[in-house]
C-alpha cells in the first residue's frame, strides 16, 4: 500500500533530511520554492511527486560505492573456502586488477567516472598506478600486465556511455583496438560496478555484452522506480491514473521538450526513464527535468 503524503509530513521529512545533512541547505535543494510552482488545487499531487525525489549525499555515495566494489568478492572468491582463504583470494584479485571508467565521445575532466576512480583510490586504498583512463587501461590489458579490469561509475541510465567506451577504438602502440576486439583474442575478466544501474540498460544497450562483462551495481533501478509506470512505487492507487497528465501538463506549460524520450531533456527524461534521483555533483538525464529545470521561470528543486 503506497501512502498518500500530506504537507505536514512532507515538510517534516524535508526539514529532518536537511538537519541530518542527508539533504544540502536550501540554497542547493529548495522544496518550498519548488512547491510554490504548482497551483493550490494540485498541491497533493506535487507533495507526492516531491516524496519520490531521492537525493544522495557524498557520504551515502561513498558507502554504496564501497559496497558495489566489495560485492565482487561474492563472485570472484570460492564460496566453500574458509573466510581467511577467501580474504587472500580477494586481495589477490585486487592485486591483479586495474580500475577505470566509461567516458563520453570527447572525454573531459568533469566526467563522473573521474570522481569514482578517485573514490576507488581513497576509499579502497589502492595504489595510484592501478587507476587509469580507458586507453591506458586497455594498454595494460594488451601487454598482459593485468588480468582484471573494473569499470566504476555513479549511475547507468541507458548504458550508452559504457557501450561506446567498450567498443571505441584506441591507439595502443602500433594498432587501433577496443576492449571488444581484445576480448575476442585475450582472456581477461571485465566488471562494471556503478552505484546505480537501470534494468532498462541491461535489457537493451548492454544486453549483448552480458557474456563479456559482469554487471554488479550496488542498486538496481526497475520500472517500479519510473514515475510513469503502472508498477510505480511512488503513487497511491488513487493518484496513478492522474500522474502522467499532471507531470506532462506542467512540463508543457514551461516549454520542456516532448520527444518521446529522444531528447536528453525530454519531459519524461531521456529514453522515458522517468526517474527522480539526484546527487550533489549532478542530476542524471534519466531524472525528469521538472525537478531541476529553470525553463519558463520554473523554480528548481535541485539547483544545477
Amino acid at each position: 500500500m503506497i501512502p498518500t503524503i500530506n504537507e505536514e509530513i512532507m515538510r517534516s521529512k524535508c526539514n529532518f533530511f536537511v538537519s541530518t545533512q542527508l539533504w544540502p541547505l536550501r540554497n542547493k535543494l529548495d522544496p518550498d520554492g519548488w512547491l510554490a510552482n504548482f497551483e493550490l488545487s494540485d498541491k497533493k499531487m506535487a507533495l507526492q511527486l516531491l516524496n519520490s525525489f531521492m537525493y544522495f549525499s557524498d557520504d551515502l555515495l561513498d558507502r554504496m560505492f564501497v559496497s558495489a566494489v566489495q560485492g565482487l568478492s561474492r563472485i570472484v572468491t570460492t564460496s566453500h573456502k574458509s573466510l581467511s582463504d577467501r580474504r587472500v583470494e580477494w586481495w589477490q584479485f585486487l592485486e591483479d586488477s586495474i580500475f577505470t571508467f566509461p567516458t563520453g565521445e570527447n572525454p573531459f575532466a568533469g566526467d563522473s567516472g573521474h570522481l569514482f576512480v578517485r573514490r576507488a583510490r581513497d576509499l579502497l586504498q589502492l595504489d595510484e598506478e592501478k587507476i587509469l583512463d580507458p586507453k591506458n587501461a586497455l594498454a595494460e590489458l594488451c601487454n598482459g600486465a593485468t588480468k582484471n579490469i573494473i569499470f566504476v561509475d555513479d549511475f547507468v541510465g541507458t548504458g550508452q556511455q559504457f557501450f561506446k567506451t567498450w567498443n571505441r577504438l584506441y591507439s595502443v602502440g602500433s594498432r587501433s583496438i577496443s576492449f571488444e576486439n581484445l576480448s575476442s583474442t585475450y582472456s581477461f575478466r571485465a566488471f562494471y560496478c556503478p552505484i546505480f544501474c537501470t534494468k532498462y540498460a541491461i535489457e537493451n544497450q548492454l544486453n549483448q555484452l552480458k557474456d563479456k562483462v559482469t554487471f554488479a551495481p550496488s542498486h538496481w533501478l526497475t520500472q517500479e522506480h519510473n514515475l510513469f509506470s503502472d508498477d510505480s512505487i511512488w503513487w497511491p492507487n488513487s493518484m496513478k491514473s492522474d500522474a502522467y497528465d499532471f507531470v506532462r501538463n506542467y512540463s508543457m506549460q514551461i516549454g520542456l521538450p516532448d520527444t518521446g524520450g529522444y531528447d536528453t531533456r525530454d519531459w519524461q527524461a531521456f529514453h522515458k526513464l522517468g526517474l527522480a534521483i539526484s546527487f550533489r555533483h549532478c542530476c542524471p538525464d534519466a531524472t525528469i527535468p521538472l525537478f531541476d529545470t529553470t525553463e519558463g521561470g520554473w523554480c528548481p528543486l535541485w539547483k544545477r
